[in-house]
């Protein structure tokens, strides 16, 4: 099985999880959208830093990979395909509170 072959079943995955999270969360805001704005607060507690410091590191290292060995070159649409997973997922695991 070449990578092509890999990431078109990672993509079709990605992308089936995407749309499933989008839906629901397309669903849920409709739903909350006839709250008042007492009940539809919500409360951000952080915690997405380090997340988002631990994307743009394997990001930068992808690209500085990238000009090291041609073969580093497939993992920039790798770490696409799962950060469209991840969204969808996220939706689909959301605090209910």
């Amino acid at each position: 099985m070449s990578i092509f072959h890999i990431a078109l079943v990672l993509g079709a995955a990605a992308i089936l999880l995407f749309f499933a999270g989008l839906k629901r969360g397309a669903v849920a805001a409709v739903r909350d959208a006839d709250k008042t704005s007492d009940e539809n607060q919500t409360v951000e507690d952080g915690g997405y830093a380090w997340t988002a410091i631990a994307a743009v590191v394997a990001s930068s290292s992808i690209v500085t990979l990238a000009g090291i060995s041609p073969i580093f070159i497939y993992f920039g649409p790798l770490l696409a395909i799962g950060s469209a997973a991840g969204i969808g997922i996220a939706f689909l695991v959301e605090d209910r509170k």
